[in-house]
């Protein structure tokens, strides 16, 4: 089922690199114009990422936005109100990777961690419904992880803030229903479109990987990987699906049922 975003305006964040920027193409190729965010280095790939947008035939803006600068995030919306006049999708896709053993845990990584992955949720979430309740209709979907649902001592920092960024939309499906939808899709073993040929990347768990959307061996049983672009379909699809839809306030597994299953052998 292709669904037309035409006319819609996207906002992904940390999308000008990695699975936010195929993220991007594909909301872009779907009709959408698009708002990237990037930090202060990241600025030539989100110029690559803003130029390739737009030889697709959509508009693109792209925003320095530093997600721990909650005091900000008035200004970052209404830079995009100013430009498009509207806000119908926001993809909550930047995090941060203080994965480390228990041991080496500090309080600045719990706290940045939170503050990327959990806070800035709710208060970017905030900013961008006043600008999506003038339409009376929007979605906003955080992208968590394998982390929300295992119990790594590793992901403690992590996870914690994923399963806290799940929670806020939550919330804000409650404070915002019926005219905004809020989900998050939580995603296991999910690379980047430009890390495609990592051919035999290892894993944390020490097993070889096959290629983007290839075969993930895993205790001697064999899982689908999955790709950003199947990824991205189904964000399309919840982003693009009618008012009347019921899918407001989801947790979603997205792991071709790995996380369902082989996390018991773990």
């Amino acid at each position: 089922m292709k669904i037309d975003l035409t006319g819609k305006v996207t906002m992904i964040t940390a999308g000008a690199t990695k699975a936010g920027r195929q993220m991007a193409y594909e909301f872009a190729k779907s009709g959408s114009d698009m708002v990237i965010t990037y930090l202060p280095f990241q600025k030539e790939a989100a110029d690559v990422t803003k130029a390739e947008i737009e030889k697709i035939g959509t508009r693109c803006l792209a925003l320095e936005v530093n997600l721990r600068e909650i005091s900000k995030f008035e200004e970052v919306i209404n830079q995009v109100d100013k430009e498009f006049g509207r806000l119908d999708i926001l993809i909550f896709n930047a995090g941060t990777d203080h994965v480390v053993p228990f041991e080496e845990l500090t309080e600045e990584m719990w706290d940045d961690s939170n503050d990327v992955m959990a806070k800035s949720v709710a208060f970017l979430g905030r900013e961008a419904a006043k600008l999506m309740m003038k339409h009376e209709h929007g979605r906003m979907i955080f992208m968590g992880g394998n982390s929300y649902y295992e119990n790594d001592p590793k992901c403690v920092g992590h996870g914690n803030a994923k399963f806290g960024g799940c929670k806020v939309m939550t919330a804000l499906a409650v404070q915002y229903t019926p005219y905004i939808q809020c989900n998050a899709v939580n995603m296991n073993m999910c690379y980047p479109c430009e890390e495609s040929d990592f051919s035999k990347r290892e894993t944390d768990y020490g097993q070889a990987m096959d290629v983007l959307g290839g075969i993930y061996e895993y205790h001697g049983r064999k899982w689908r990987c999955l790709d950003m672009k199947g990824v991205s379909e189904f964000l399309i699809f919840l982003a693009g699906c009618s008012d009347s839809c019921c899918i407001n306030g989801a947790m979603i597994p997205m792991d071709c049922g790995m996380g369902l299953d082989t996390y018991r052998f773990m």
